[in-house]
């Protein structure tokens, strides 16, 4: 988990493939069921009905998916709503932990297909992220583990993962 932009799913896709895991992610897999992007979603049936959405299927998989080993790559605000983190905790949770300023350089110029991002720009979008991580991270922070992922190349950070976390 961690806020947008931090690595979520690039990560977890390039450990998954390194340790063997299946990888789910699940914004694309509420972009495949609904035929349609996430920031789309959001204009067409709004913020609160795609976190139902999320919620639900995000407990689907944890009660149901009957693989013992993936890997879950979350959106950034899944472990902020409906008691969301009482389904995670019950799982190994990583915190990919990111430098507001860091998310901003990677966020200003991709921010049209992240809905909560849309309508800020330059100088409104850098506090707006400030503002929001503070917000989000009283959930972020009660993972298992916490990466400080600031100056650290993802490959960097899934061999650490797959060494010091998961003993393989």
């Amino acid at each position: 988990m961690g806020y947008m932009g931090c690595g979520k799913t690039y990560i977890g896709k390039l450990l998954s493939k390194k340790i063997n895991y299946f990888h789910i992610d699940l914004d694309n897999i509420i972009e495949l069921s609904f035929n349609i992007k996430i920031n789309l979603f959001f204009k067409k049936y709004g913020e609160k009905f795609f976190r139902l959405i999320e919620h639900n299927l995000l407990k689907f998989i944890i009660k149901y998916i009957n693989i013992n080993n993936y890997i879950l790559s979350l959106g950034g605000g899944t472990p902020c709503y409906y008691n969301n983190l009482k389904y995670l905790k019950k799982n190994f949770t990583i915190y990919l932990k990111t430098n507001y300023k860091i998310l901003f350089k990677r966020l200003n110029n991709d921010n049209e297909n992240r809905p909560i991002l849309k309508k800020y720009r330059n100088k409104k979008l850098f506090f707006f992220i400030k503002n929001h991580i503070k917000k989000r991270e009283k959930y972020y922070k009660q993972s298992k583990i916490i990466f400080n992922s600031n100056y650290i190349l993802f490959k960097d950070i899934v061999v650490l993962i797959k060494e010091k976390v998961l003993n393989v």
